[in-house]
Order: C-alpha cells, then sequence, then structure tokens
C-alpha cells in the first residue's frame, strides 16, 4: 500500500469518525413530539363583597392562594386521591379577575392519561398545613381582610382538554354587626 493509498484511508477513517461523534450528540428532546403533558392554567373571579389584602372585592397583584388537585370525585380522607398537595399560586395582576400562576417548584400538570381531577383552592395561602385543616384565629378583628378566607371547590372533572380553569371563591366565615342604641325601656 502507498503512501497516498494510506491517506486516503486515514482521512475516510477519520471523516466517518467525525461523522460518528456528531451523530452521537443530541439534546435529548425531540422537536415537534407531544410529550402528553399540559399544565394546568387558573383563572380567578371575584364575588362582590370579597375582601382581599386591600379589603376590597378585588385581587392585589401578588395575592396568593393554596391549590389541591384531587382524583375526581377524590377526598382527602383517602391520601391517594390527593394528586398535588397545597400548591402556592400568585395572582398576575390587580382587578376583579386575575390569573394564578405557580410560585415555587415545577408546574402543576394534568394526568397524562387524560383522567378527570378536581381542584379546591383557599385563599389566602398558608404552610404547613396540618391534616388538610386551615386554621383561623378570629380573635383579633382589627384588620377584617386578615381573616376573610375564601374557598373554592367549583372546579371539578377537569381534564386535560378543559383550559384555563375558572376558581369561584366563595366566603368560609360571616361577618355580623350589630348597632346598639339606647332608648326608653
Amino acid at each position: 500500500m502507498n503512501l497516498f493509498m494510506k491517506l486516503k484511508l486515514f482521512n475516510i477513517l477519520l471523516l466517518a469518525g467525525s461523522g460518528l461523534f456528531f451523530a452521537s450528540c443530541d439534546s435529548g428532546y425531540d422537536v415537534g413530539v407531544d410529550t402528553g403533558l399540559v399544565a394546568v392554567e387558573f383563572r380567578a373571579g371575584n364575588i362582590s363583597h370579597t375582601r382581599t389584602t386591600n379589603g376590597g372585592n378585588e385581587w392585589i397583584a401578588g395575592d396568593q392562594a393554596g391549590v389541591f388537585m384531587l382524583a375526581e370525585g377524590g377526598s382527602f380522607d383517602t391520601p391517594d386521591d390527593v394528586l398535588e398537595n397545597n400548591r402556592r399560586y400568585s395572582t398576575d395582576a390587580s382587578g376583579e379577575t386575575s390569573a394564578f400562576t405557580l410560585a415555587e417548584g415545577s408546574p402543576l400538570y394534568y394526568p397524562q392519561n387524560g383522567g378527570k381531577v378536581d381542584f379546591i383552592a383557599y385563599y389566602p395561602y398558608k404552610s404547613p398545613l396540618t391534616g388538610y385543616t386551615y386554621p383561623v384565629d378570629i380573635r383579633n378583628q382589627s384588620t377584617p381582610a386578615a381573616i376573610d378566607v375564601l374557598y373554592s371547590n367549583n372546579a371539578t372533572s377537569k381534564n386535560k382538554n378543559s383550559g384555563a380553569v375558572e376558581l369561584q371563591f366563595k366566603h368560609v366565615l360571616s361577618k355580623l354587626s350589630f348597632t346598639l342604641t339606647s332608648g326608653d325601656g
């Protein structure tokens, strides 16, 4: 084998080796492949007379709510029914309605198999919760907005085709006011 043939063989092997090297580099992601993961999106409206952070009837950007995802028709009494536990979401903007975005951690996804789920949400966010119990102390009522607990359980039978989930919050506590006036008798 002459020198020319050896150089030609060397170049062919070098070219083939380079091709194999670059072909083996892969980002691990197939562009355009559907993973089946669909992130949950939340929107929250307000009912009249709701008091939030500012004591009014509008959300304030940054208000935080807790969200639980349960299997459809599930219960907190059955641990396997609780698919996501007390995830903290924040309002994006101020107003009577607002989108909620996850405040921390990885996104909340619908089940890949298309199974239906229920969402339960509350405001204001607290962590940790023991035994799914939300502690409320009404001894100090100087700031009513601080003890105005809201609850939403309307978002049921949702799946990855449901679109944005609308959370309808309702009051847990009631405010009673009495006016005493002196009079005859």
